[in-house]
C-alpha cells in the first residue's frame, strides 16, 4: 500500500474508533465498490488496520504529522477545522431509543423496494448518519439492527460489507460464535458464511440490466427452497403482475402450488402453458406429478408417455410409468374383489393372509403355548388373578400364631409378623454355581465361609425369633440382622415357605443342640424376608423367558396386523 492508512482514510492518526469509522464512511463516496474496486479494497484494508491499531493503542492519538510508510518521511498536515455542532439541537427532543427506531425505519424504507435495496450510495448515506457514529457499536443500535436484518436478510454482498464496516459484527461473532449463530442464524449465513447469495451474485444480475425481474426470481426461489411457501407464492404473484408474459415465472408459480398441494390450481396453470409449449419437459414433469397426487393415473400415464417419446432415456417417466402400472393392477384386484359377495371376499382375504403370513401365524401359536407352559411352571397364580392383583394390590396378611401360618394356601404367601427373643445364628446363605453354571444356594457357619473365602458370595443370614410358642427360622438381609442383634426383636414382612431345604434343617438342628434349646423350632416353615415381598403372591416376578416370549409375540402380532391392514380396503366395497 503506497499511501499510509491515514492518508487513505483522510484523517490524522487516531485511536478514536468512531472517528475512524466516520472517515471510512465518508471515503466510501470516493471509493465506490463498483466504480473503483481497487480503491475500495485499499480503503477496506486501511480501515481494518486503523481499527486494529486503535484497539492496541500503538500510534499517537493526536498528531499533526503522518509518517509516509514508503519513504519514512514526516509530512506536515494542515490543522483540521471542525464545524461546531449544536448537540442540543440534534438530540434534545429525541431520546436514544427514538433515534434507534428512526434509524431502523430508514433501513426498512431501503429494504422494502428492491431498487433501493441494492443501491450502495443510499445505504452509505444512511450508515453515515450521526446516530451510527455517536452510538457506534453500542448494544442498543447494533442488536436492534441485527434483529431487523435477521428477519430481512436478502441483501447484496456489498451492502453486507457496508454494514460490517459500520458495526463490526464479524468481530462480535469471533468473540462468541455459538450464541451469535443461534440468535442471528440468517445474519450468520449471509455475513459470516456468505451462503445462498454470495457477494458476486447481485453484481452479476445487475450487470445484465434486469435487476428487478432477476432479483424477484432469486428471492422467490430462496423462499421456496427454505420451505416458506406462502411467502414464495405471494412474492411470485407480485412478480407476475408486472411480468405476465414470463412463462418461467408461471412455471415457478405452478411448482409452488404443487408443493402446497393446491393441485387443481397447478393443473390449470400448467395446462395453459402446455397448450403454448406442448413439448416443454418441465411443464410435462410437473403435470405428471400433479396427476399422480390426484390419483388420475390415466392422465399421468399419457403425460409420461409423451415424455418418453420425446426422450426415451427419461428416468422420471420410466419410474413413474412403473408405479402407475403397479397401482392400476392393485386397483383392478380391489375392484374385482369388490364385485364379489362378502363371503367370497372374506375367504379370499383369509387365504391371502395365510399364504403370506403362515410362518407368522405358526409363531404366534407357538409363543402362546410357550408362555402358558412357562407361566404354569414358574408362577403359582393364574394370569387373571395376577392381573387382578396388579390392579387392586393387597396388603400382606398379618399372622399371629403358627395355626395362621399353617392355614395359608399353598405357594409363596406374603405375611407380616412380630418376633421376640430374636437372634442371629451365625449361619450364612452363600450363592454359588453348580457344574452347569446354575445358581446354587448353600448354607454354612460364618467361620467356615470365612476360611473358604466365600464371604464375597454372601446372599443372606439365618436368624431365628420367638413366635408365640415356636421358634421360627428367618432368612434376613444385613439391616434386619443388625436390628435383631441390637434389639433382640423385629417386625418384618416376608414370604413364608415350607422348609424343603434339608441342608437348613440339618444345620439348624446342629445349632439347636449346641445352644441347648428346646425342641420347639417350627421345622416345617421358614420366612424369607431378605428381599421384602418380592417374588410373593403380592409381588410376583415375571421370569425372563416369559418376558422374551411376550416380546416376540408382540412383534409377530405387529407383522400380522400390518398385513391385515393391507386387505382392509378389500372389504370397503361392502
Amino acid at each position: 500500500m503506497s499511501l499510509s492508512i491515514w492518508s487513505i482514510l483522510g484523517i490524522d492518526p487516531t485511536s478514536d474508533a468512531s472517528q475512524i469509522k466516520k472517515a471510512y464512511a465518508s471515503m466510501l463516496k470516493k471509493y465506490h465498490p463498483e466504480d473503483d474496486p481497487e480503491g475500495y479494497q485499499n480503503l477496506r484494508e486501511a480501515f481494518n488496520e486503523a481499527i486494529r491499531r486503535a484497539k492496541q493503542g500503538d500510534h499517537p492519538i493526536n498528531s499533526s504529522y503522518i509518517q509516509d510508510e514508503e519513504h519514512q518521511a514526516l509530512v506536515p498536515l494542515p490543522a483540521l477545522r471542525w464545524q461546531e455542532q449544536n448537540h442540543s439541537e440534534l438530540h434534545q427532543e429525541k431520546s436514544e431509543s427514538e433515534l434507534v427506531e428512526e434509524f431502523i425505519a430508514k433501513l426498512e424504507s431501503l429494504y422494502i423496494d428492491l431498487h433501493t435495496r441494492c443501491e450502495v450510495s443510499l445505504w452509505m448515506e444512511v450508515l453515515n448518519s450521526d446516530i451510527v457514529w455517536k452510538i457506534g457499536r453500542q448494544n442498543m443500535l447494533s442488536n436492534r439492527v441485527l434483529g431487523y436484518l435477521n428477519e430481512h436478510f436478502f441483501l447484496p454482498g456489498n451492502i453486507w460489507d457496508l454494514l460490517e464496516g459500520a458495526f463490526g459484527w464479524k468481530e462480535t461473532f469471533s468473540r462468541a460464535p455459538e450464541p451469535f449463530k443461534e440468535k442471528y442464524p440468517n445474519v450468520y449465513s449471509y455475513l459470516i458464511e456468505e451462503t445462498l447469495v454470495n457477494k458476486q451474485g447481485y453484481f452479476i444480475v445487475k450487470s445484465k440490466g434486469n435487476i428487478q425481474a432477476s432479483l424477484f426470481r432469486l428471492e422467490v426461489e430462496f423462499y421456496q427452497q427454505s420451505g416458506a411457501l406462502e411467502q414464495a407464492l405471494l412474492l411470485c404473484e407480485r412478480y407476475m403482475e408486472f411480468a405476465p408474459i414470463d412463462n418461467e415465472a408461471v412455471i415457478l408459480h405452478a411448482r409452488i402450488l404443487l408443493d402446497m398441494n393446491r393441485l387443481d390450481e397447478a393443473v390449470a396453470e400448467l395446462g395453459g402453458l402446455r397448450a403454448a409449449m406442448p413439448e416443454q419437459a418441465e411443464i410435462l414433469s410437473l403435470l405428471g406429478q400433479c396427476y399422480m397426487k390426484l390419483e388420475q393415473m390415466e392422465a399421468a400415464r399419457e403425460i409420461y408417455n409423451v415424455m418418453l417419446n420425446l426422450n426415451d432415456g427419461d428416468i422420471e417417466a420410466v419410474v413413474n410409468l412403473a408405479k402407475i402400472h403397479s397401482y392400476t393392477k392393485d386397483r383392478e384386484l380391489i375392484e374385482d374383489l369388490g364385485r364379489r359377495p362378502l363371503y367370497t371376499s372374506l375367504k379370499t382375504s383369509f387365504w391371502l393372509v395365510v399364504s403370506k403370513k403362515w410362518i407368522t401365524i405358526l409363531l404366534i401359536i407357538l409363543f402362546h403355548i410357550l408362555i402358558v407352559i412357562s407361566w404354569n411352571k414358574h408362577i403359582d397364580l393364574s394370569f387373571v388373578s395376577y392381573v387382578k392383583q396388579m390392579i387392586y394390590p393387597q396388603e400382606p396378611l398379618l399372622v399371629k400364631t403358627m395355626d395362621d401360618v399353617r392355614s395359608l394356601p399353598p405357594g409363596k404367601n406374603a405375611i407380616r409378623l412380630e418376633l421376640s427373643q430374636a437372634a442371629y445364628t451365625g449361619i450364612l446363605e452363600i450363592e454359588q454355581q453348580d457344574e452347569k453354571g446354575h445358581k446354587l444356594m448353600t448354607y454354612m457357619q460364618q467361620d467356615e465361609a470365612k476360611k473358604k473365602d466365600l464371604l464375597d458370595k454372601l446372599a443372606g443370614y439365618i436368624s431365628v425369633g420367638r413366635f408365640k410358642d415356636y421358634t421360627l427360622i428367618l432368612l434376613t438381609n444385613y439391616e434386619q440382622t443388625k436390628e435383631i442383634h441390637e434389639s433382640g426383636s423385629i417386625q418384618l414382612e416376608g414370604i413364608v415357605e415350607e422348609l424343603t431345604v434339608k441342608e437348613i434343617s440339618i444345620i439348624m438342628e446342629d445349632w439347636r443342640q449346641r445352644n441347648h434349646l428346646a425342641d420347639d423350632i417350627a421345622s416345617d416353615y421358614y420366612v424369607v424376608s431378605k428381599n421384602g415381598l418380592r417374588g410373593s403372591n403380592l409381588q410376583l416376578v415375571i421370569p425372563f423367558d416369559i418376558q422374551l416370549y411376550c416380546g416376540l409375540l408382540a412383534l409377530s402380532y405387529i407383522s400380522l396386523i400390518t398385513e391385515l391392514h393391507k386387505i382392509r380396503r378389500f372389504l370397503r366395497f361392502h
